[in-house]
């Protein structure tokens, strides 16, 4: 399954400084992840991530531009996705 959202690159979201807060980006992917192993879900089933870690190359600056956030479940094995 395949999920992905946008986000504007807008100073709204920054905290301290001139760079986005991470927890606003792990707050998405999170959603876009999740999302993903939603769609390889049969209905009635209530999938929940464990765990999940994510890795920030480098700050993200608030320039106005759309930031693109994808989710990708690749492996479904039984009840585990």
């Amino acid at each position: 399954g395949i999920t992905g959202a946008t986000l504007p690159a807008s100073e709204w979201f920054c905290y301290h400084g001139r760079h986005i807060t991470p927890g606003i980006l792990a707050v998405a992917m999170y959603i876009c992840a999740t999302g993903a192993g939603h769609t390889l879900s049969p209905a009635g089933y209530r999938p929940g991530a464990l765990n999940m870690t994510y890795s920030f190359l480098r700050p993200v600056e608030p320039d106005g531009q759309t930031l693109v956030i994808s989710g990708r479940a690749t492996e479904q094995h039984d009840d585990l996705i």
